[in-house]
């Protein structure tokens, strides 16, 4: 049953599998903010740790205090910060992400013999 209106499923995609129930579920969009972070490409400050060597991005959602006051001029008294910053490890190159994020969706397809996401949902 169509409506008009697009779904957009937002928040929790950790794994492909979890597109793919996303898109089955009859979703337009899937937010992949997490999902994505943490990648050499990704927005954020790269931040080494001067003992370890490691590297790690940091990452916030639009929602938490620091995009508010980065983008909105602060956290209005009306709102709530939803949302914290973390330091996510560097996760590699975005195009690994991305090709098994496309793998993930395709094999599920497969699974329901669909040959695109319309035929999915």
């Amino acid at each position: 049953m169509s409506y008009g209106v697009h779904i957009i499923s937002d928040g929790g995609a950790v794994y492909p599998g979890d597109l793919a129930k996303a898109f089955g579920a009859n979703s337009s969009f899937v937010m992949l903010g997490s999902m994505l972070a943490g990648h050499y490409e990704s927005p954020g400050d790269l931040i080494t740790d001067e003992v370890t060597g490691e590297m790690y991005k940091e990452y916030y959602g639009m929602s938490s205090k620091k995009a508010n006051e980065k983008y909105a001029g602060g956290l209005k008294s009306y709102r709530a910060a939803e949302g914290k910053v973390v330091h996510i490890p560097i996760k590699g190159h975005l195009e690994e992400a991305i090709l098994d994020i496309e793998g993930g969706i395709r094999s599920a397809c497969t699974y329901v013999n669909a040959s695109n996401l319309e035929e999915f949902a």
